[in-house]
């Protein structure tokens, strides 16, 4: 990249980038901000599709175009075809060296040992090392600079946490409070998407034995409180939320309507009754409670199983597995999906974050099904 070319700093959506693309050379460079994920994914794949094939000509003439962000990568939409944030070449900052750190904090402070206790704490954050300098600067005694210390670190924290987004916030809820977890091995996360996501926040660390260290602060308490805090604010469904309720809205539905044509096979028109005799006074008090007027008698709702919790409807398809297949699963595969799935479906119920992993296992299902129903 020539450092003398012209830098023109351009949104994502704003129609002056198109108009650059079309007449970029080697000398111009193009920095873009994809934008706030957090604002949905829609305009950001129209924008990314849109511009890729213009991008890419400029591209061709010499110019360079750098997206920069403070979002991680994982955040983005993944396009099905060719991603233009996908197939670039990622740069992220390092965290900053001791040595370094103490030669840029050493004019700000008093003295060389607050300088050593700043690098400390701001354990190679560049934010922490800003926010803790400009603290020691501060009139006051020490407690009243803990404080603000303190504060401003939980205020970085707070930042660090929103950028990260839901579904990254659901996996390091999952491992410091589910699994009280403060160390994990590579192998165990997700993909290597979300690895150097978290690697490249600063949130966790490559430290002893090849294993990440969680949350590698001086004062670790303060990042586990903001997590808490973080997870609590999230009150807008994500994406990979939406999606994973409406495929389980697609797999309950479709197991009910096998069920209710298997159980009509199987008892005829008493289906309701004998079919369902042990679920009978729990279905009617559901739809009672719902205010369904004919939830008298089990045989008077018109679709009792709309009412029936899934670990009940898993149940019943695996006995009616003894005489042939549901939806061509075999009763051994429902058992499966009753462990694979019942945990995602109350994590939807209970609105609660997802996990990463759970749209693929409910995916998985669909997939077995559809191939089932082809042979």
């Amino acid at each position: 990249m020539d450092p003398t070319a012209e830098t023109t700093y351009f949104d994502l959506s704003d129609p002056a980038l198109r108009a650059w693309a079309a007449t970029a050379n080697a000398a111009e460079i193009a920095i873009v901000s994809p934008g706030d994920p957090s604002h949905g994914h829609r305009l950001i794949e129209d924008a990314l599709s849109e511009l890729r094939e213009r991008l890419s000509d400029a591209r061709g003439r010499g110019a360079s175009i750098w997206f920069m962000s403070d979002y991680p990568l994982s955040r983005f939409p993944v396009l099905a075809a060719s991603s233009l944030l996908a197939d670039a070449e990622t740069v992220r900052l390092r965290l900053v060296s001791d040595e370094f750190a103490k030669a840029c904090v050493l004019p700000l402070v008093e003295d060389e040992a607050t300088a050593e206790r700043v690098v400390r704490f701001a354990g190679g954050s560049r934010a922490l090392l800003e926010e803790f300098a400009a603290v020691d600067s501060l009139a006051g005694g020490a407690n009243e600079k803990r404080r603000a210390a303190a504060a401003a670190e939980k205020e970085v924290a707070s930042r660090a946490w929103d950028q990260l987004g839901p579904d990254l916030l659901s996996l390091m809820d999952s491992w410091v409070f589910e699994s009280c977890l403060e160390h994990i091995s590579p192998e165990e996360v997700p993909n290597e998407a979300i690895l150097a996501s978290l690697i490249g926040s600063g949130l966790v660390r490559m430290g002893d034995r090849d294993l990440l260290q969680i949350l590698p602060f001086e004062n670790r308490q303060i990042w586990i409180d903001s997590l808490a805090d973080a997870v609590a604010r999230c009150t807008k469904a994500p994406d990979s939320w939406i999606r994973v309720a409406s495929e389980l809205f697609t797999l309950e539905r479709q197991l009910r309507g096998a069920v209710a044509v298997r159980l009509e096979e199987e008892f005829g028109p008493t289906w309701k009754t004998d079919g369902l005799h042990e679920f009978a006074a729990g279905l009617v008090e559901l739809a009672r409670r719902d205010g369904i007027a004919s939830a008298v008698e089990v045989d008077r709702i018109r679709s009792p199983l709309d009412w029936m919790q899934l670990a009940d409807l898993i149940t019943v398809a695996e006995r009616l597995c003894a005489v042939a297949p549901v939806l061509g699963l075999r009763a051994d595969e429902w058992q499966r999906v009753r462990s694979e799935v019942l945990h995602v479906r109350h994590r939807i119920a209970h609105m609660r974050l997802l996990r990463a992993g759970d749209l693929e296992a409910v995916r998985r299902v669909h997939r077995l099904i559809e191939l089932r129903s082809r042979m």
